[in-house]
């Protein structure tokens, strides 16, 4: 069970790490049209 959870986990962060700077950079951008200044 225990490797079960160990490649759970690490598919997670494999995605997080492919879609995190997407989000990101859709953020960014979704700021920038709106005009906010962080």
């Amino acid at each position: 069970m225990g490797d079960d959870v160990g490649a759970i986990a690490a598919k997670l962060r494999a995605v997080l790490a492919v879609l995190l700077p997407a989000i990101l950079q859709q953020a960014g951008e979704l700021i920038d049209d709106a005009g906010i200044v962080l």
